[in-house]
């Protein structure tokens, strides 16, 4: 889990518990895929050498046999041998069954606002585990008979990512992005809920595991199938769930009635749950986003049935992760610090032109709070970055200006950059 953990430092800055929950849910995934795997193994081999020793017959009463002789009193001595082997290999099988226990899956479901990093965190851990990874949106997913994608798709889609790898992509990772979209609803007289709690009974099955049939090749034409077993797919589903604060705050606030009546309200201001990435004393949010952050790291499995989501379908989910709003401070490193950060980005496309860029820190703290003003999380930077520096990108190309600085003013008034020539 460390070398995970630190490997996801590289190119995620901030939510600091996501990463070491997901470190620690895919290492025992794994390791529990081996251990089933060595069991699978020990039985299958202890099988066959069952099978041999029911099967052996002694040289001379075979050829005995063959002699048209038979010997009733050897025989049946024989059989009673091979019987007390059977109860023998079955009674060892049993005691290694109880020794080393069938280990089970434990799916993940990340819960936080938009643009915190939990998909780009769940593509970045498939790059270094190097194993098939298959995104699907589960907004699209419709129930069985209507227009839309069918729950096997998403497994389709894992086998498309593994070449056709069968055995490889029974070892791989299902992303089910916006899995709040599909919530049941409380319909209204003749209306169905087609992408709501119909799609979700479906995907009950293939989260626990269970073999289902998928074409064999990338042709349509073909008619061949193969058996895919999911119960070593590992299932990771995110999704925003706007408005869950709301409803852990029903659930937290007990109100009380009398003349010594208290309203508890556990809201800890400037203060930041391990989850996050710290607030480092800039207070860029206000009171309300830390409340919900607050309020974020207390879900529990009732409060996503109460969002929607069906009895059945949490249970399959024992891990829920939250994920937390980015202050200014975490979206300044995000901008300078990662491998692939956006300014390393935009200064390695202007060097193309053989235009320097520079930004002062100044800058760099004024892109971040323009980014929470819109509220979008890290998203935001990408669509700051583009307005700021689409004048310069459009002067720069076949021109003499040699740097580019980007101030304050130019982030917060609109000014122009400080060209050098």
């Amino acid at each position: 889990p460390p070398q995970i953990n630190s490997f996801l430092d590289q190119f995620i800055i901030g939510q600091d518990h996501p990463k070491k929950v997901l470190s620690v849910a895919v290492y025992n995934h794994y390791k529990r895929i081996r251990h089933n795997c060595m069991m699978l193994h020990s039985q299958q081999a202890a099988t066959r050498r069952l099978r041999r020793k029911t099967n052996f017959f002694p040289n001379d009463v075979m050829q005995q046999q063959n002699h048209g002789q038979f010997l009733p009193q050897l025989i049946q001595q024989h059989q009673e041998q091979q019987l007390q082997l059977q109860q023998e290999e079955q009674l060892q099988q049993k005691l290694k069954a109880k020794q080393q226990p069938v280990l089970d899956k434990s799916n993940i479901i990340l819960v936080g606002p938009t643009g915190c990093g939990k998909t780009f965190m769940v593509k970045t851990l498939a790059k270094m585990l190097d194993v098939p990874f298959a995104v699907s949106d589960c907004t699209a997913l419709t129930q069985a008979g209507y227009v839309g994608e069918d729950v096997e798709t998403v497994v389709y889609k894992l086998l498309q990512a593994a070449d056709y790898d069968v055995e490889k992509a029974q070892k791989g990772i299902i992303f089910l992005d916006e899995i709040d979209k599909i919530c049941s609803l409380k319909v209204i007289g003749h209306m169905r809920d087609v992408g709501g709690e119909g799609v979700q009974q479906g995907l009950l099955k293939l989260l626990e595991g269970t073999s289902i049939n998928l074409p064999e090749s990338k042709s349509s034409k073909s008619r061949e199938t193969v058996t895919f077993d999911t119960t070593n797919v590992l299932f990771i589903a995110s999704g925003a769930f706007d408005g869950m604060q709301t409803i852990i705050k029903n659930r937290k606030d007990y109100k009380q009635l009398g003349f010594d009546a208290k309203t508890i309200q556990p809201i800890h201001r400037h203060s930041r749950s391990s989850s996050g990435g710290g607030y480092n004393g800039d207070h860029s949010f206000d009171d309300d986003t830390q409340s919900r952050d607050w309020f974020l790291n207390q879900i529990e499995s009732r409060d996503l049935v109460k969002f929607g989501m069906i009895p059945e379908f949490v249970g399959r989910f024992p891990v829920i992760v939250p994920f937390c709003h980015l202050d200014a401070h975490v979206l300044v490193r995000i901008l300078t610090e990662p491998k692939d950060s956006l300014v390393s980005q935009y200064q390695h496309l202007l060097l193309m032109d053989s235009v320097k860029l520079t930004f002062t820190e100044e800058a760099l703290r004024a892109v971040a709070r323009v980014a929470i003003e819109k509220q979008i999380g890290a998203r935001g930077l990408k669509s700051v970055m583009e307005q700021l520096l689409l004048i310069p990108m459009f002067n720069c190309p076949q021109s003499d200006i040699v740097e580019i600085i980007i101030t304050e003013d130019v982030v917060l008034h609109g000014s122009l950059p400080q060209y050098v020539k």
